[in-house]
This record gives structure tokens, sequence and C-alpha cells, in this order.
């Protein structure tokens, strides 16, 4: 590599200037400002109300969003702890069922059926009709659960192409 023979030179040979400011050595400054000026202030004044106003906007519709999300969610949760535990009820039960019914004075069940009634096959049919009830509920609650949360997803997406 070649260099220039001046980055060699020895500085105690060089003229060095003092460092010493020397304020005299300044011309004097006539100002030029008449003061401020009406329109560009009155420009940036209105920029920088817009930008609050914006900013206001757009703080109250984040917590609006955030809080629809958060409700959604919640909602959501709730819907799909409940329809997974109903769904799952042999593994959370203990196999013992309570109903409701009448009886006579000695404990028998009424017999206001026919004769031929069989009151054990009549429990077993209701309490058979009732679990598939509960589960039909609990697939309406999976389905609701993933349904409420469409409505902040779209939201977001929308939102994001304004943000992005």
């Amino acid at each position: 590599h070649e260099y220039e023979a001046a980055c060699y030179d020895d500085l105690q040979l060089s003229d060095l200037d003092d460092a010493i400011f020397d304020c005299e050595a300044l011309p004097t400054c006539e100002p030029t400002c008449n003061g401020p000026e009406p329109e560009v202030i009155e420009m940036y004044s209105f920029s920088a109300g817009c930008h609050l106003e914006w900013s206001i906007h757009a703080d109250i519709w984040t917590f609006l969003l955030a809080l629809v999300i958060y409700v959604c969610m919640n909602v959501s949760r709730m819907w799909m702890v409940n329809a997974l535990s109903q769904l799952h009820w042999k593994a959370l039960s203990n196999g013992v069922f309570e109903y409701h019914g009448t009886c006579t004075l000695r404990g028998e069940p009424d017999k206001c059926h026919k004769d031929d009634y069989d009151f054990a096959q009549h429990i077993r049919d209701k309490l058979d009709e009732n679990i598939r009830k509960l589960k039909k509920k609990s697939y309406g609650q999976i389905l609701g659960c993933m349904l409420v949360n469409v409505p902040w997803v779209i939201a977001l997406a929308l939102v994001s192409v304004t943000i992005i």
C-alpha cells in the first residue's frame, strides 16, 4: 500500500496554531428575524391538534378492541371448559345420579302409568335421553367457542391492514 508522504510528517516540525478561541475574531451578528410567523405557527398548531385527536381516538379504539378480545376469549374459555367437562362426564363422575320423582307413602313409584310399567327401565331411558341432550349441548358450546372468536379475529385482520 502506498501512503501519502504527508501522513508521515513529524508533528514537531509542523506549525500548530494556539487552541484558545478568540471571540474578537468573529464578525458581529445583525438579527434579521421579525418575530414568530403566524402562518407557520398556525400550520404546526393545526398539525399537532390533529395528531393529538388521532392519538386519543386510536387509544380509545385500542382499549375497546382489547376489551372485546378479552371478553370473547374468556367467554370462549368458560364454554370450552364446560363443554369438555360435560363430554367427559364419565371420567369426572362417580357414577351416582340423582332424580326427582313421585312415590306412594310406602316408597313405591307412583302407579299413574300402565300396569306393565317398568320403573327402572323408565329411569334408564330418561338418563340416556339426558346424556344425549348433554352431548348435543356440549357440541353446540364447542361450536359457540369457535364462533365467539370470529368477530375479534376479523377486526384484527381489518385493523392490521391499516397498521402494516
